[in-house]
């Protein structure tokens, strides 16, 4: 029996050489799949100042009214505020949206962050530097 840690804390555990080595490569996966996203965010935040970084999951709306659901967020800093920046999407293929208006508050059922919904305006990165000074809500 082998066992193999996956990013987050999880450990699996395998018997015979196969399952060990299909649990080590899914293992090495997430983990340069974790360590890309960490590369990308830094580097979005180092360029936009990016508040956080949002999964394109389906809890993002494109028409009117923009909302989004920040339900599974990885934070650049401790609290959001309008006029903040969110990357959407993955290393690759991503867009950046300005926070508006908090909406709503969830509590957290499972002792994280609540989950918070936003109103937000499309920006482009070109006008998204992190030299430009944020608009006042």
């Amino acid at each position: 029996m082998s066992q193999s840690p996956f990013p987050g804390g999880i450990t699996a555990t395998a018997s015979g050489p196969a399952g060990t080595e299909f649990l080590t490569g899914v293992a090495s996966r997430m983990h340069r799949a974790r360590a890309a996203e960490d590369q990308w965010r830094e580097r979005l935040q180092q360029t936009y100042d990016i508040a956080a970084t949002h999964p394109e999951n389906g809890w993002v709306t494109r028409t009117a009214p923009l909302q989004i659901v920040l339900s599974d967020v990885s934070y650049c800093r401790p609290d959001l505020n309008p006029g903040d920046l969110i990357a959407i999407g993955a290393p690759g293929k991503w867009r950046l949206v300005r926070l508006r208006e908090k909406i709503s508050v969830w509590p957290s059922l499972c002792g994280s962050r609540p989950t918070e919904t936003w109103s937000y305006s499309r920006i482009s990165r070109k006008t998204a530097r992190k030299t430009d000074p944020k608009p006042k809500p």
